[in-house]
């Protein structure tokens, strides 16, 4: 007869695991008091009835924004994001898909951890976004943990580093390939990000599969 206990104790253990969020925006610059998100990319990371973790869930969002906002965009960002090499204002929702994605995305976010490289950054245009887009729906208090876990000092500790290395570095400290077709752009940076997170976990990597996954 199998111990109830043990079954208890595993129950427990699984219920206390955190549900990851693996956010990571494009912007038009890193003031997020005169600039927007171009493009957002979200990954839900949990663990299944036994506690090993896997990929719930992918969202890829490109906002719908009056145009004006453009004309305050950060030339240095827009070309390192490559918004329109990449031609992602092609992509561009109407606003009301634009408002049920986020409405969807802030659901799923709910008491989650926030997980991304320099994560307050995405946090807080995230934030902004949703108080822009569904004013109805926005608190102060965002829906995520307040705790954010950061992989590039997650990496500067694991691996000692005397300084915080970038992303890129922190993929190439773990091995980890970075296709640099997707580098800097929303979905590329958070697939990096979630498997640079594997790492540091000791969780299996996931392999390369983003075309199937959109």
């Amino acid at each position: 007869m199998p111990d109830q206990t043990d079954d208890s104790a595993q129950a427990d253990y699984v219920a206390d695991l955190p549900t990851f969020a693996i956010v990571d925006v494009e912007t038009t610059g890193l003031d997020v008091g005169r600039h927007v998100v171009l493009e957002l990319a979200a990954i839900i990371y949990e663990p299944n009835d036994v506690g090993d973790y896997h990929v719930f869930d992918v969202v890829e969002l490109v906002p719908n924004h009056h145009l004006e906002v453009f004309a305050h965009a950060a030339p240095e960002a827009m070309a390192k994001n490559r918004y329109y090499e990449r031609r992602v204002d092609k992509r561009t929702l109407r606003s009301d898909l634009t408002e049920d994605m986020l409405i969807s995305l802030q659901g799923k976010l709910s008491d989650v951890t926030l997980v991304g490289a320099n994560p307050a950054f995405d946090a807080r245009f995230l934030d902004a976004l949703i108080a822009d887009k569904i004013p109805d729906l926005y608190t102060s208090e965002p829906p995520w943990n307040f705790r954010l876990l950061d992989v590039e000092a997650l990496t500067m500790g694991l691996k000692k580093l005397t300084h915080v290395p970038g992303l890129t570095e922190c993929a190439n400290l773990w091995d980890i390939r970075v296709d640099p077709a997707q580098a800097h752009t929303a979905l590329g940076d958070a697939w990096t990000t979630l498997r640079v997170l594997q790492a540091c976990l000791g969780h299996p990597i996931t392999p390369h599969i983003e075309a199937a996954t959109r």
